[in-house]
């Protein structure tokens, strides 16, 4: 609409003639404007239009002068760029590695050699064939003594026995390595255990002795959890003995675990390590770690 408009003017002074000159324009602007010095420049005689002359040409060079001034001063201020990055702290994540094998058995194997010999003797009492209804006594390396070969130090501590519950009111407790039995009607019995899986092997349990007296027993329903728990009670008997920073050689270090540790994509390390009781407990601040196959 507008260029049409345009059009519409060009076309009207074309056919006019030409428009007004800047002179004309001057005096138009002079005449209408509501400034003072203006209109009385051009209405007034010529000793005020010198006068109005210089006023207006005074004030108006203190006006453009103050502006000069101000746009001055505004481009003279020095320009400082602040750039703030704002971040949360983050405290350095710690991750616990633990093992399920607190010691690598080949360095603590010396320590548990009589151990061994012991659970192996004993596992041969309790897992002997029988004969009909009585049970044969297994020897032990042919005709050598039980106490000749084996350190039964380790065993008196904490025996494990058989309780015969044939007579629930009178069950009779037999030592895996003696004969004799305790309990009421002294009776005598030929074997600890019998193998031939029959009703009858739910009389008989395995127990851990826990006192000195015949009055408290940890008994178990199956043979493998109460050797199984015995052995472990026995070897944190024995290695709760060993120095501390023994038995913390003797553990899996973090180089025998951690494959790689980043953090923030930047390579990391375990730092501090903590031991806990007689089993080393490590702590590693690793909070991304791939963990190396451990057999």
């Amino acid at each position: 609409m507008n260029l049409k408009k345009y059009f519409i003017r060009a076309l009207h002074r074309l056919q006019k003639g030409p428009g007004y000159t800047y002179k004309e324009l001057l005096v138009w602007y002079c005449d209408n404007t509501n400034t003072h010095g203006p209109k009385r420049i051009i209405k007034e005689g010529p000793k005020k239009k010198f006068i109005w002359f210089f006023l207006t040409l005074l004030f108006a060079s203190l006006v453009f002068w103050q502006w000069g001034i101000l746009i001055n001063t505004y481009l003279s201020y020095n320009v400082t760029s602040s750039l703030s990055i704002g971040f949360k702290t983050m405290k350095f994540p710690a991750v616990t590695v633990c093992n399920a094998n607190p010691f690598k058995y080949s360095e603590v194997k010396h320590l548990l050699k009589e151990l061994d010999k012991l659970i192996e003797a004993a596992l041969e009492r309790i897992l002997q064939p029988t004969q009909g209804d009585s049970v044969l006594p297994l020897p032990l390396n042919s005709s050598e003594n039980i106490s000749q070969t084996l350190d039964l130090r380790l065993w008196n501590q904490i025996p494990l026995v058989l309780i015969d519950e044939h007579d629930k009111d009178h069950p009779v407790i037999v030592d895996i390595f003696e004969t004799n039995q305790t309990g009421p009607g002294n009776q005598t019995a030929t074997s600890p255990v019998t193998s031939n899986t029959t009703s009858e092997e739910k009389k008989y349990k395995l127990a851990v002795k826990l006192g000195s007296n015949d009055c408290i027993y940890r008994n178990f329903t199956s043979a493998a959890q109460a050797v199984t728990e015995w052995y472990i009670l026995q070897s944190t008997s024995i290695l709760s003995k060993v120095p501390l920073q023994e038995r913390i050689r003797m553990g899996y270090q973090a180089e025998d675990m951690i494959l790689a540790c980043l953090y923030g994509a930047e390579p990391c390390n375990y730092k501090a390590e903590v031991n806990s009781g007689h089993q080393p407990a490590r702590l590693y601040p690793l909070p991304v770690i791939k963990e190396l196959p451990i057999s």
